[in-house]
C-alpha cells in the first residue's frame, strides 16, 4: 500500500495524497514551512468560529459525583441467576451451565444510609447463600439480607461500614417525574462496573409489564436509558442527582424499552423491610376488574367510566364486614381517586392492617359512602377442576353452552351453577364481548342463570340497543362483560 508520512524536517509526499493540489514541496524543510503544511491538512480546533459551536449538556459532573453510591452485587445461590449474562449465554448457546458459572449471579445496588444499607431488587438476591458487594473504590464486602419483598421485587442489604462514612444515594420524588424528563441510570451491565447511560422517561405507570410472569405490585417508569442484565438493582436518576427509580426489567425483544421502579413505592415499603425483614400488607377482601364504557352505562356510573369493579366480595372479610357487593364499583379509597382498577390493589395492601379507612362506591348509579376495617392480606391457593360431560346445546349469541357444575365455582360460593360456555363463534356478539371457552355464566343483568332454557330466555329478552350484562366465572374467578344489543 502506498504510504505518506508527515514529520518535522522533511516531507514525502506520496501520489495518493496529490502534493501538487497541496502545493507543497518535496525536502528540507523549517519550522514554519511545517507549521504551514499543517494549516494545509487540517484545521484545528483552536480556529473553529464560536458562531457554529453547539452547546450541549453533559453529565459528567453528575456521574462522578453520583458513581461512588452505586455497588456492584454478586451472589451465589442455589440455581442459576435469571439476571446472570453467562448462565443464560451457557443455556442458549451450549445447552447447560458449566460448574464455576452454576448458580452465580450479577446485579446492582445503591447505597441509601451511610451505615451500610443497600438497595437492590429482590429477584438480583432471590435464593441467595452468599452475597458479595463491591464498592467503588474496589474494596469487597459481605453483605447480610436485611428484608426482602418479591411482589414489589425490592430488597434491602447491609454491609458493615468499619467506622467509616459511605457515600449515599438521595432518594427523590419519582411522583414528580414527567415524560421526557431525562434520567440517568448507573450500574452493572454484564459485569461491567459503573457503566453509565442516560436517556429519557418514555412513559409511566406501566402496569400491564409482568416480568416472568409474577404476580406483584407493578408501576414502571419506562426508559430509553440503556438497561441490560446486570444492570437490575441499580438507580435511575434525575439531574438533580436523586434516585427516582430502581431499575429492574427489560423489553428483551427491543431496544431502549427498560423499566424502572419509582422510588416512592421503595420508600413506603422500606420501614417495614427494616424493622421486620418483610411487608405486612392490608387487604380489603374483594376482587376487582377495570370498568368498561359498556360497564359504566350497565350499571348506571354517571360520567367517564373509572374505578374499580367489584366482582367477588369475599366471604367473612373486610368487604363483606363493610357491607360491600358484587357490582359495586369504588371510586375512591382513602381519599385517592380511583380512576383505574389497578389504583386501588396497591393503595388497599400499603394502607395498614386495621387501619379504618373511608371509601366511595356507586352502586346502581347511587353514591354511597362505605368506612372499612382493613384486614390482613392471606396467602391464597388454588386447584384445578374437571369439566363434567353433559351434551352441549347451542343458543344465541354465537355461543355454546352446556349446564355447568358447582366444582366450577369458587369456594364457598352459593346459588346456581351457572351454563358453561363450550364453543364460540369467533364472529358471534359472544365473542366480541370477550367470552371465552370455559367461561361460566352465572348471572345476567342480575338475575341468577339456572340453566340453559333459563339463559336464552334473559338473553332474548333484551331489546334492541338495550346494554346486556354477563357475570362469569373464568378460572374460579368472577368477572363483568357487557355489551350493546343489536337490533
Amino acid at each position: 500500500m502506498t504510504r505518506h508520512t508527515l514529520a518535522r524536517g522533511w516531507i514525502v509526499a506520496a501520489a495518493c495524497l496529490g502534493a501538487t493540489a497541496l502545493g507543497l514541496a518535496v525536502g528540507p524543510v523549517g519550522d514554519a514551512l511545517a507549521e504551514q503544511v499543517r494549516s494545509r491538512l487540517w484545521t484545528d480546533a483552536s480556529s473553529r468560529q464560536p458562531s457554529i459551536v453547539v452547546d450541549m449538556p453533559t453529565l459528567s459532573a453528575l456521574a462522578e459525583q453520583l458513581s461512588p453510591s452505586v455497588v456492584s452485587i454478586t451472589v451465589v445461590q442455589s440455581g442459576p441467576s435469571r439476571d446472570d449474562p453467562m448462565s443464560d449465554f451457557f443455556r442458549r448457546f451450549f445447552g447447560g451451565i458449566p460448574e464455576p458459572f452454576r448458580g452465580r449471579g450479577i446485579g446492582t445496588g445503591f447505597i441509601i444510609n451511610s451505615d451500610g444499607y443497600i438497595l437492590t431488587n429482590s429477584h438480583v438476591v432471590e435464593a441467595a447463600q452468599q452475597i458479595r458487594v463491591r464498592l467503588h473504590d474496589g474494596t469487597e464486602l459481605a453483605a447480610d439480607v436485611v428484608g426482602t419483598d418479591p411482589p414489589a421485587d425490592i430488597a434491602l442489604l447491609r454491609i458493615p461500614s468499619r467506622g467509616r462514612r459511605l457515600p449515599v444515594a438521595v432518594l427523590g420524588d419519582s411522583d414528580s417525574l414527567e415524560i421526557g424528563d431525562w434520567v440517568m441510570a448507573i450500574g452493572n451491565p454484564f459485569g461491567l462496573d459503573c457503566t453509565v447511560t442516560a436517556g429519557i422517561v418514555s412513559a409511566e405507570e406501566r402496569r400491564e409489564i409482568n416480568p416472568d410472569g409474577r404476580p406483584g405490585y407493578y408501576n414502571y417508569i419506562q426508559t430509553d436509558a440503556s438497561i441490560n442484565p446486570g444492570n437490575s438493582g441499580g438507580p435511575l436518576f434525575n439531574l438533580r442527582g436523586e434516585v427516582v427509580g430502581i431499575n429492574a426489567a427489560i423489553n428483551a425483544a427491543g431496544q431502549g424499552i427498560g423499566f424502572a421502579i419509582p422510588i416512592n413505592m421503595a420508600k413506603t415499603l422500606l420501614p417495614q423491610l427494616a424493622q421486620h425483614g418483610s411487608v405486612r400488607r392490608s387487604w380489603i377482601g374483594v376482587v376487582t376488574q377495570p370498568v368498561t364504557r359498556a360497564l359504566a352505562q350497565s350499571f348506571r356510573l354517571p360520567g367517564q367510566p373509572r374505578g374499580a369493579l367489584v366482582t367477588e366480595v369475599v366471604p367473612a372479610g373486610p368487604g363483606a364486614h363493610a357491607g360491600l357487593r358484587n357490582g359495586d364499583i369504588v371510586v375512591e379509597f382513602g381519599g385517592n381517586a380511583i380512576e383505574r382498577s389497578d389504583d386501588l390493589p396497591w393503595l388497599a395492601s400499603t394502607a395498614g392492617v386495621g387501619a379504618r379507612v373511608p371509601m366511595v362506591v356507586y352502586r346502581n348509579g347511587s353514591r354511597i359512602a362505605v368506612d372499612i376495617n382493613l384486614g390482613e392480606m392471606p396467602g391464597s391457593t388454588g386447584r384445578a377442576t374437571p369439566r363434567p360431560p353433559v351434551a352441549p346445546r347451542r343458543v344465541g349469541l354465537g355461543v355454546t353452552v352446556r349446564p355447568s357444575h358447582p366444582s366450577l365455582l369458587p369456594p364457598g360460593a352459593t346459588g346456581p351453577a351457572g351454563v358453561l360456555v363450550v364453543e364460540i363463534d369467533p364472529a358471534g356478539p359472544a365473542s366480541e364481548m370477550g367470552l371465552e371457552r370455559g367461561d361460566v355464566v352465572v348471572e345476567i343483568d342480575n338475575q341468577a342463570v339456572d340453566s340453559v332454557p333459563t339463559f336464552q330466555r334473559l338473553v332474548g329478552a333484551a331489546g334492541p340497543g338495550q346494554v346486556i350484562r354477563f357475570r362469569v366465572i373464568r378460572n374460579r374467578r368472577p368477572f363483568y362483560f357487557a355489551f350493546e344489543n343489536g337490533p
